[in-house]
């Protein structure tokens, strides 16, 4: 009707869109039609989500919104739109967190789960990178420790462990490292574990913990062992990814450089990737109940070194910057933690000036059969985030 060429030469526009183009309601009262009905090309969102994904891919940023949307869904929503331009579900979900986050410079509150942060864990029943209508699976949130139901948003209590644990025979435990009691949180989940009669447990810890008997993730490992349960302790360097994401990705986007109080030296980061490679090793194959791993990478490098991979892989320079603790808390500080947090991260960096994250384990090479990402292959696959 539309598109009649007589029709389009002899009835005024307005006219012949508002009966072809797009029908709101009837024109007979209450009678028929009463839902309405559009032409495809006035349905916008394909065309906003295809330039949503070519801006994404051409290295800009976009945000999700859901402003006048159903509260609870309308975000969701707006997520399975842009996807519908052609854009990876793992896009989608930085366009909806971490993009938005830096948007509206929020991004030291939320945005990614880092210790700190609003969000510390979100637990899904659906993964959406499979399937990005799975976002709406979320349920449980954890925050500061303490778990929510995700549709009641209720504190979730130690009784609710029983039916997340139902029909599970191993279980992936992270409790959380910049919780100083994570063990009160991790402790009673563990003795429900044992009473579902789970059989393997792969925790995730840090490396260096079981020198120290009083830090939280140690404790948590000693109430592991004691249980009964058969266990595997992955116990990570420092990860790569805290130069794609987080603070250190704004610090060398906004100027240039790298700001820790790291001195000269040396760390053997690891990719999260070899983390989550080895963990699925431990859970799937036999032999490695009761085994403890080192995660580290293949080389121990100074910032410098670090620095000089990244420039290498963005095309453009990035240095090194060495501070004092004094410049470091009061960076920290400003981005919004706690004093207490912030010595926290502080004593991090001078366990590392101290030489302890320098070692280099073989147990990623051990688990997987072959060698750790280097720390240039991680800069080359994620030199977009620098560009």
């Amino acid at each position: 009707m539309y598109n009649d060429a007589k029709l389009r030469r002899f009835t005024p526009y307005e006219e012949l869109a508002g009966k072809s183009r797009r029908r709101i309601r009837s024109q007979f009262g209450n009678a028929g039609n009463a839902g309405g009905w559009f032409m495809d090309e006035e349905y916008n969102f394909p065309q906003v989500a295809k330039a949503a994904n070519d801006i994404v891919r051409a290295g800009g940023r976009i945000g999700v919104g859901s402003h006048g949307q159903l509260n609870g869904l309308g975000y969701h929503w707006e997520m399975w739109s842009i996807a519908k331009g052609g854009m990876s579900p793992h896009d989608v979900l930085r366009c909806a967190t971490i993009f938005g986050a830096e948007g509206i410079g929020l991004q030291k509150d939320v945005g990614s789960l880092e210790v700190g942060k609003m969000a510390d864990l979100v637990v899904l029943d659906g993964n959406p990178l499979q399937d990005i209508r799975n976002t709406n699976t979320v349920r449980f949130v954890m925050r500061n420790g303490r778990l929510y139901d995700g549709n009641t948003l209720d504190g979730t209590p130690p009784e609710t462990f029983a039916p997340a644990l139902d029909g599970a025979d191993r279980v992936f435990l992270i409790a959380r490292p910049g919780d100083e009691q994570a063990d009160r949180v991790a402790a009673p989940l563990i003795d429900e574990m044992k009473r579902q009669g789970v059989r393997h447990v792969v925790n995730l810890t840090a490396m260096g913990v079981e020198m120290l008997d009083g830090m939280a993730l140690r404790k948590v490992e000693r109430h592991l062992e004691d249980s009964g349960i058969g266990f595997t302790h992955l116990r990570p360097n420092f990860f790569m990814q805290v130069f794609s994401g987080g603070p250190l990705l704004t610090d060398i986007c906004s100027t240039g450089a790298i700001h820790v109080p790291a001195a000269d030296a040396k760390i053997s980061y690891i990719d999260a990737r070899d983390i989550a490679a080895v963990a699925a090793a431990a859970l799937t194959e036999s032999g490695h109940l009761g085994k403890a791993y080192t995660l580290t990478g293949g080389e121990a490098l100074d910032h410098h070194e670090v620095a000089h991979a990244i420039s290498e892989a963005a095309g453009k320079p990035v240095r090194y910057v060495p501070i004092s603790e004094d410049t470091a808390r009061t960076a920290i500080e400003g981005g919004g933690l706690s004093p207490e947090r912030a010595e926290r991260l502080i004593g991090f960096y001078r366990l590392v000036r101290q030489g302890f994250c320098a070692p280099v384990s073989p147990d990623v090479r051990t688990v997987l059969g072959r060698p750790p990402v280097s720390f240039a292959q991680f800069a080359r696959d994620n030199a977009a985030c620098w560009m």
